[in-house]
């Protein structure tokens, strides 16, 4: 729709699917059909080969909504909010298949995310059962997670913002307290997406949210992300115990290991490697200590994609981030007709440390009834020469 170096905001327009597209500086320069993305409420878009709304050919991130589908769970001025899910660069064609998939495409997962080992937790004295979804441990909170349901339209809604609510009831996944949460997704002057969390509970709990997007900056359907550059902002990361990828609670220095990423290097540069912790992980599946004081807002990931020539920087005022190369994902139905597989894209999940809650070394994410859950991430993109 728009051409290089251009970033486009487009907003679902009526049951056709239709999109109003809008430049950086909100002028309107027409509209067009959103074919492929089925009633994407807002699409950011940047760089080269952006032919048409659908194509996917740059960064493309959005929050899917689809629009009215059969046998439907529900609607919202006209739309179907499913897990207000990101629709970047791996994804699929319907609201459904977000709603059902364990990939967790773009997802915003709530309550915790990451790890609990043997799906049990204590707060305040009590023990939690959880869902044991992965071998006997909690991942993501569980099939009854936020990414699989539908999330409601809420606030004010403009041409940069769009607002997304829901309730997490008590012990709808096992966790104490009912917790309202709200997400905003805000795209900023400088070609930023800036996704803002806030959330309240009426029982002390767990708060630790992350997003769950997979990104691949050649697009989409490109294949194995190996010559991505990437550089992280963490000296250090929390070693696992085994293939359930339970941390130790040991906090290791990453030099000297296939785990520094600080001066910036190719994802597959060492992968493949002899090393313990990535053969538990089959690949990268690790937490990353951001090198940060406090609660601030750091850079904590910057990714470049070798043939678009398109940069990321991810900010987060988490205490981590983790580091995931899609070791799991095979024969991945995606949008398009694409077929994903493993190490065609990866994660970037700012977040508490896995297995917090238990890990009496790691700083625990736990939500009094008198405070309120904050947790913000950007995503800043550009381009430059390759």
């Amino acid at each position: 729709v728009l051409g290089h170096e251009h970033v486009l905001l487009a907003v679902a327009q009526g049951d056709a699917g239709e999109l109003l597209v809008l430049d950086r500086e909100d002028h309107g320069v027409g509209v067009v059909q959103a074919h492929d993305l089925d009633g994407v409420v807002a699409v950011l878009g940047l760089g080269p080969g952006l032919a048409d709304a659908g194509a996917l050919g740059g960064v493309q991130v959005g929050v899917a909504a689809q629009h009215g589908v059969d046998g439907g769970a529900g609607r919202a001025d006209g739309l179907v909010q499913v897990g207000a899910v990101l629709v970047e660069v791996l994804g699929y064609d319907s609201g459904a298949e977000y709603e059902n998939s364990d990939t967790f495409f773009g997802a915003n997962v709530c309550r915790n995310a990451n790890r609990i080992s043997d799906a049990k937790c204590g707060i305040e004295g009590v023990e939690y059962k959880l869902e044991a979804n992965d071998g006997k441990n909690n991942l993501h909170s569980g099939k009854n997670c936020t990414a699989h349901k539908m999330w409601e339209k809420c606030g004010e809604e403009n041409e940069n913002s769009i607002s997304f609510k829901i309730l997490s009831r008590d012990m709808e996944q096992g966790f104490p307290g009912n917790m309202e949460i709200i997400l905003t997704y805000t795209l900023l002057d400088d070609n930023t997406l800036k996704l803002s969390y806030k959330a309240k509970t009426d029982k002390t709990t767990v708060a630790n949210f992350t997003n769950h997007s997979y990104y691949n900056l050649n697009g989409h359907s490109s294949g194995s992300i190996y010559n991505h550059v990437l550089k992280l902002n963490g000296k250090y990361f929390t070693p696992v115990k085994s293939k359930e990828s339970i941390p130790t609670g040991e906090i290791r220095n990453v030099q000297g290991t296939p785990f520094d990423f600080t001066k910036g290097k190719n994802i597959g540069k060492d992968i493949h490697c002899q090393d313990e912790q990535l053969a538990f992980g089959s690949g990268y599946d690790h937490n990353f200590v951001i090198d940060k004081e406090g609660n601030e807002l750091v850079k904590a990931a910057t990714a470049y994609g070798d043939k678009s020539g398109i940069v990321m920087e991810l900010y987060a005022d988490t205490p981590g981030i983790q580091l995931y190369t899609a070791n799991f994902v095979e024969n991945e139905s995606g949008k398009n007709g694409a077929i994903y597989q493993k190490r065609e894209a990866f994660c970037l999940e700012p977040q508490y440390f896995p297995n917090h809650i238990n890990e009496r070394n790691f700083k625990s994410g736990i939500l009094l009834p008198d405070e309120e859950y904050h947790l913000n991430i950007q995503m800043k993109f550009y381009t430059r020469q390759k």
